[in-house]
Formats: C-alpha cells, sequence, structure tokens
C-alpha cells in the first residue's frame, strides 16, 4: 500500500513535467486513503488551475474552507481562483477572511492590494498611479478609496504616462554594477535562500522593499528601481514599513535583485529587498512544507 509520502511524491513527479491530470488521477486516490488531509486538496486545487478549470478549482476550494475552516490555504486559493474569473469583490471578502485568520500574512495583504487596486481601476476611470495614491490615503480601505477618487481627491495629483507604467530614462540599459554586488542567496546560516535568489526561481514580477519609513515616497523609491526595468506600479506600506516594486516582467524583477546594492541607504533608512512572500505560494506548491506534501 502507498504511504501518503509515496503518493504524494509520484503526484509531485507527475507536476514536474507538467502532467496535471495525472497529478489529479493519483491525488484522488490519496484524497481516498487520507480525506483528512488539506493539502491534498489544495494541490489538487492547485492542478485544477494550471489546467484552467476554474469551476473544478473553485468547487475544490470552497470545500476545504468548509471542511478546514483554519487552513488559510484554502482562503489563499479561492482568492487566487475568483481573481483568475474576475470576480474581485468577492476575492476581496475572501482576502480579509485570511487576515482575521492570520493578521500579518504578508502574502494576503499584498494579493488584496492588487485585487482592490483592479476593482478601482475596472472600467479605465480611474488611472493605477491615482488608485494607489488613494488606497494609501485612506489605509487600504477600498470604499474609502473609491469615495475619495468619485469627489475627485486626486484632482492635480502627477500621474504616471498613458499606459501608468513608469519608464526609467535609461530604459533597460544595463546600470554599472562596480559598486553593486550580487545580491547573497544564503540565509545567515548558510542555507540557500529563493528568496534573494537572481536567477528568481519563482519568476516573480515583483520586488519587496524592506525598512520603509515615512520618509520614503514612492517617488523617491522610482529612481532606486526603475534603472532596473519598467516599472509597472509601486504600492507603499508604510503601515507595514514596506513597498512593492511591480515591474513588466520577471526578468526585471531578477535584474533588481542581482544589481541592487544590498543594504542601500536612503534618508533615514537602510533599504533591503527581497521577493514577496507570494512568489512562493504563486509558484508550484507541490513540495512545500508548510502547504503542500513534503518530498524528500
Amino acid at each position: 500500500m502507498s504511504t501518503l509520502e509515496e503518493l504524494g511524491n509520484q503526484a509531485y513527479q507527475k507536476a514536474l513535467w507538467n502532467d496535471f491530470k495525472g497529478a489529479i488521477t493519483i491525488l484522488d486516490k490519496a484524497i481516498a486513503k487520507y480525506p483528512r488531509d488539506p493539502r491534498l486538496y489544495n494541490n489538487r486545487c492547485y492542478s485544477y488551475c494550471r489546467l484552467k478549470d476554474y469551476k473544478s478549482a473553485l468547487s475544490e476550494a470552497e470545500f476545504m474552507v468548509k471542511e478546514f475552516p483554519s487552513f488559510s490555504k484554502g482562503y489563499y486559493r479561492k482568492a487566487e481562483i475568483l481573481i483568475e474569473m474576475k470576480r474581485y469583490i468577492e476575492a476581496e471578502l475572501v482576502l480579509h477572511e485570511i487576515l482575521k485568520l492570520e493578521p500579518n500574512c504578508q502574502e494576503a495583504k499584498f494579493l488584496l492590494s492588487e485585487v482592490q487596486l483592479m476593482l478601482l481601476c475596472s472600467g479605465g476611470k480611474y488611472s493605477v498611479h491615482d488608485s494607489i495614491r488613494a488606497l494609501q490615503l485612506t489605509n487600504f480601505n477600498t470604499e474609502q478609496a473609491k469615495a475619495f477618487l468619485e469627489v475627485g481627491g486626486m484632482k492635480g495629483a502627477n500621474s504616471y504616462d498613458k499606459n501608468d507604467i513608469y519608464y526609467s530614462d535609461e530604459e533597460l540599459e544595463e546600470p554599472s554594477t562596480s559598486s553593486a554586488p550580487v545580491a547573497k542567496v544564503t540565509t545567515e546560516e548558510g542555507e540557500y535562500d529563493p528568496y534573494v535568489d537572481p536567477s528568481n526561481p519563482f519568476k516573480s514580477n515583483s520586488i519587496w522593499v524592506g525598512n520603509v519609513t515615512k520618509k520614503i515616497t514612492e517617488d523617491s523609491i522610482k529612481p532606486i528601481f526603475s534603472k532596473f526595468g519598467k516599472i509597472k506600479s509601486i504600492i507603499v506600506q508604510h503601515q507595514n514599513f514596506c513597498a512593492f516594486v511591480n515591474y513588466m516582467e520577471p526578468s526585471m524583477a531578477a535584474n533588481a535583485m542581482k544589481k541592487f546594492q544590498q543594504n542601500y541607504p536612503v534618508a533615514d533608512t537602510v533599504l533591503v529587498i527581497r521577493y514577496p512572500d507570494n512568489a512562493k505560494a504563486n509558484a508550484m506548491m507541490f513540495g512545500n512544507k508548510k502547504n503542500g506534501i513534503k518530498i524528500k
């Protein structure tokens, strides 16, 4: 008889080759034997997502939320699926449920900011720039931000170009690296840390910036990071002492990780960077020790 770990490894191998139908078949067997392990449903839900079978994926996520209410990954999967289905209002409500379970979950906070931005920008009525500013001014309250925009609260504010994308004066020209060492890819204990790996193993478009004080603004972040690629948006969260720089392509985030000088002094602080926590959540979840089946 196959053990949970053996079945997990079999499903993982299928997923490695993008055989998600095969992975689902194996996970069906695993769930039949171990029906109370939420990680199995999570991985099957992910497989449905990769097949773009969002109806089945949503059904799976809703089952997880109902049967395993303390398993935050079920809520996170549901939010991701609702976003893919462009059901942003429902996604926002689900993300708030995650934050009730885990108030300090940076993945959920980041995704919530993205959903709020989609809600405000849908229909093209408000620009990305003005929407971000409105969210920042209202402590990321969507309804208050919308009301603020509707009464012309952002009138006269500077905005990005017609595509709401900030372009560096240097465009994509490679910056000098003489004084910028390659980011370390290990922790202080010497262990490999994918969140600072310049190869960008998660293919993330975003960079998390830490040690952001109130003196650090969007305008002060732009010139620092625009030299590494075309920036789509910047979200500053002073309440969390961080910011997110969202590039157009993963290669640009990788370039930032490679070329950015770690411990960058600016204003009254020293900035540090890494890929966002949700970068891993957006990557393949099979084998993840926290949320998936542990694979040797």
